[in-house]
């Protein structure tokens, strides 16, 4: 599923390889559902609100940088699972934009808050990569001097991974 310029979108109870729109979507609730190893890639703003989901892919949420990987205003996750399913580098949500022009603000969302979340390596056993909660890009200021916003709010609770090691989990 994918497109430009949507809101208020409610997926709940759906099975989806992949939940992608590349411009300005507004308002986003996941419940309960399950999506697979396209994962969700996503910009715009408003209320992003996922729960009881499980995500199989290497960053859970990815927020596309042609865009400026940006969320204007607040995410919440409750109850989620992100399931690596390769080797790399893994992400809970990945705000990696290009240092360029957008014409608007760009930058991680106003708050964001993450409750009782599963990281669980079970079917990516040898990755050994570094895992983040937020990868952001590697600049505050873009060369055009536009500033990027960053959480005034940020609540992280009961986090937990899962490790297969030889015949243990951690």
């Amino acid at each position: 599923m994918g497109t430009n310029m949507m809101k208020n979108i409610y997926v709940e109870q759906c099975q989806i390889n992949r939940f992608d729109v590349h411009f300005h979507l507004w308002n986003l609730t996941i419940k309960d559902s399950n999506i697979g190893n396209k994962g969700i890639t996503i910009t715009g703003g408003g209320k992003l609100l996922i729960e009881n989901t499980r995500c199989q892919r290497n960053d859970f949420l990815n927020f596309r940088r042609d865009y400026g990987a940006k969320w204007d205003g607040e995410i919440i996750m409750r109850n989620c699972t992100l399931q690596p399913s390769s080797t790399g580098r893994v992400a809970l949500m990945n705000f990696t934009a290009d240092d360029f022009h957008y014409g608007y603000p760009i930058g991680i969302a106003h708050a964001i808050q993450v409750e009782d979340l599963l990281i669980d390596y079970s079917h990516a056993t040898e990755n050994i990569a570094p895992c983040w909660l937020f990868r952001t890009s590697d600049f505050s200021k873009t060369t055009e001097g536009d500033r990027l916003f960053f959480p005034g709010y940020i609540n992280l609770k009961n986090i937990r991974v899962k490790v297969v090691t030889g015949a243990y989990e951690l």
